[in-house]
């Protein structure tokens, strides 16, 4: 069995370091007989949106920090924007309209084959 919809949060101000829960996570999962992908493991580091410098932490183990990352079919970015998800969720509507606009297409095509077809066959019968 995976467990593979775990979302750790730690805060900024804490007693307790990233590394250290992400350890208990492990543990708990293999306590649970729970295997964590951790090739699938991301870290993301929000940070406010406007801020001019920002010091990035290391990356816990070897796991990869990303931007972006998509929880419960929305796009989370770092930087606290949704621009991302906007624009992914535009692409999905105008790529669902252009598939519903290209099946009504093929459907009047057919329709029209099909109607010249009777026609000759009926134009072939008298």
């Amino acid at each position: 069995m995976n467990d593979d919809d775990t979302t750790l949060l730690v805060p900024e101000h804490t007693d307790t370091e990233l590394e250290v829960e992400f350890n208990h996570i492990k543990a708990w999962a293999a306590a649970n007989c729970l295997h964590l992908n951790l090739s699938k493991t991301k870290e993301v580091v929000f940070r406010q949106p406007r801020i001019t410098y920002f010091h990035l932490p290391p990356a816990v183990g070897d796991i990869e920090q990303v931007n972006c990352f998509k929880l419960l079919g929305v796009i989370f970015q770092s930087d606290l924007k949704m621009d991302s998800h906007v624009h992914y969720n535009i692409i999905d509507v105008e790529t669902r309209d252009l598939q519903i606009w290209l099946s009504r297409l093929c459907m009047a095509v057919r329709a029209m084959a099909v109607h010249r077809l009777m026609s000759w066959v009926l134009w072939t019968d008298e």
